[in-house]
This record gives C-alpha cells, structure tokens and sequence, in this order.
C-alpha cells in the first residue's frame, strides 16, 4: 500500500507511460459491457492518446510511486461560445482519468482531481465537466464523494 506522501503528481506527454492504466479501466468497461468493447489493442490505442495528449488545452496529469505510474488524469480545455440560448462559458474536461488496481482507496485519485482543480483555477475556468457510465458505481461514488453532481443525461434506446 503506498503512502499518498510517496506519491508524486507531475505532467506527462508521454502517452506510454499511462497505457497499461487505460487497459485496465477499458477491459473493466469490456467486462461490464462486453457487445460495445472491443478487446484492448495496445498498438491501435496510443495513436489515439498521442493525438489527445497534442491538441491544444489539453494536459495529462500523472501521479507515480517511486517513479511508476500509478494513476493519470487526461484533461483539455472546452470552450463554449455564446449563442441564443447559452452565455459563453470554458471549463476543464477530465477526458480520462484512472489509478491502478493496485493503488485504489489510497487517496490517489484525489490527489489527481486535486492537482485538475488546480488547473482549471490556473486557466480560470468556471468548472470542471467529465462523464461516468452509468453503470461504473465505484467511479461514480468517487467523483460524487469529490463533489462533482449530475448535470446532465444522456439516454439511449436500442433499436
């Protein structure tokens, strides 16, 4: 069990270096959903991060126990112009975000979401947005218990 004070929390733009943290969230998702999931490819997914981690606003945050990646939040910037019916806004988009298997319940992903607060206040945004399945419970009781609130839903009908 790591000590949160053994955790470092510093930048990335080394899409290698959270891949294994993406497979083990993906095939989660596969297991829970497994007519949507296609099985992990490795190859195919970091040509995908590696265009994620480049577009502008866009910043991975890694947090690491004595130099291993352990944790990684995935954010970019969205900006929102005005229109008829919505004032402009920006706000901070946590696109991914995962900590191990191994280092779950060990107050990392907190420091994680601390260090995307931080972020959105050093942009000055006015919120930070993500999604969550609905069926991921123990994601969503992480990110209820770090304050964040539905706002909106998103439903579907099989045809």
């Amino acid at each position: 069990m790591a000590d949160v004070q053994d955790v470092t929390v510093r930048t990335s733009d080394d899409p290698d270096e959270v891949i294994d943290l993406l497979r083990e969230v993906h095939e989660e998702h596969r297991h829970r959903l497994p007519d949507r999931f296609k099985p992990f490819d490795r190859t195919a997914a970091l040509e995908p991060q590696r265009l994620l981690v480049s577009r502008a606003g866009a910043q991975m945050i890694v947090a690491r126990v004595e130099g291993v990646c352990v944790g990684y939040a995935l954010v970019c910037e969205r900006v929102r112009k005005e229109n008829a019916f919505r004032y402009a806004s920006r706000s901070l988009v946590v696109d991914q975000m995962a900590v191990s298997n191994a280092h779950r319940r060990q107050g990392i992903g907190r420091l994680l979401m601390d260090r995307v607060r931080s972020e959105a206040a050093r942009r000055a945004v006015q919120r930070v947005e993500l999604n969550v399945y609905s069926d991921n419970d123990g994601a969503r009781r992480f990110y209820e218990g770090a304050g964040f609130g539905r706002f909106q839903d998103v439903l579907e009908s099989s045809l």
